[in-house]
């Protein structure tokens, strides 16, 4: 299968980097659907099968970007719980304190990343062409997973050595990263 995973367009909390609470409620703001696909959408097959987190700015985006196409929401592809940072921004704080506070388990989020790989499998044929449209956080961990690196939770959650900006999408093909196109 050849993956192309695109984060979901910007949103006023995802802009301002603010952990907040009901991130889900939150809708995407305006965006010029004909220039991403003139940058960034231009290097997608026609026919693609596409999954989207349940995420509302994640669906929204779907369906500005691909409104005649249908998708399937993965429940696995659903965000990464940050707001127990209460408000702070995840590069204001230190590493031991991220730790202290999230007690995220990289493992655990890699068996994640598998579970939505295994459900899309289940779902496509091994020629498809597969378009995820998710989250910053969980895309560049995707990355991570992939990339088989060393990274910590807090080093990819921060893009210390990837980022995934909104509207970029990474192109992959057998667990290897091809591209990166970038919106911006």
């Amino acid at each position: 299968m050849r993956f192309f995973y695109i984060r979901h367009a910007p949103t006023e909390a995802n802009m301002s980097g603010d952990m907040v609470k009901d991130y889900d409620s939150f809708s995407i703001m305006p965006f010029d659907t004909s220039k991403w696909h003139e940058k960034v959408g231009i290097n997608l097959p026609k026919d693609f099968k596409l999954f989207v987190s349940p995420a509302k700015r994640c669906q929204e985006t779907a369906k500005a970007l691909f409104p005649t196409h249908e998708y399937k929401i993965l429940n696995s592809l659903e965000e990464f719980d940050c707001s127990v940072l209460n408000g702070k921004k995840f590069w204001e704080i230190s590493e031991e304190e991220f730790n202290q506070i999230t007690k995220f388990d990289k493992k655990q989020m890699f068996e994640r990343c598998k579970t939505m790989l295994i459900e899309i499998a289940n779902n496509a044929f091994i020629d498809d062409n597969v378009v995820i449209i998710g989250h910053g956080f969980y895309g560049r961990l995707l990355c991570s997973y992939w990339m088989e690196d060393n990274d910590s939770v807090y080093n990819i959650l921060n893009s210390k050595n990837f980022q995934l900006r909104n509207l970029d999408m990474v192109y992959s093909v057998d667990k290897e990263i091809k591209s990166v196109y970038r919106w911006n």
